[in-house]
């Protein structure tokens, strides 16, 4: 049985918070931000205020649950460039199997019977 319309059919479409945040972007002519490039965020610090008041700016949830706790779950530098370094052995690792792959098949290519010929083609559509 289908369902009777009800007031508020008439209703504006909801609007997520990154939609939100995507059309006041647009609007203000600021660029886009995807998502997975967002900035991360700012460890917790100490702001100190005109009147030398100073205000805990927690970053992590541990200092908002105990802000007198000596250490917190902020990323420490170290643990940035841990971090850093592994992901650049993984795009280096990446890198060394596709040249590994590209090599393989310029080889390939290259002893086939019209390997100079396909080369030659391949290259005429190349920039350079």
């Amino acid at each position: 049985m289908p369902s009777r319309p009800t007031a508020h059919d008439h209703a504006l479409p909801v609007e997520t918070l990154a939609e939100k945040d995507a059309r006041l972007r647009r609007e203000q002519g600021l660029p886009a931000v995807d998502a997975p490039h967002r900035c991360p965020p700012r460890p917790c610090y100490w702001h100190e205020d005109t009147d030398s008041t100073r205000y805990l700016i927690p970053g992590c949830l541990t200092r908002i649950h105990n802000p007198d706790i000596d250490e917190c779950d902020c990323p420490t530098t170290n643990r940035q460039l841990e971090k850093t370094r592994q992901q650049l052995a993984e795009a280096q690792k990446a890198l060394r199997s596709l040249r590994s792959w590209h090599d393989q098949i310029v080889n390939a290519v290259h002893a086939h019977h019209d390997g100079v010929q396909i080369m030659r083609a391949a290259s005429t559509g190349v920039d350079r």
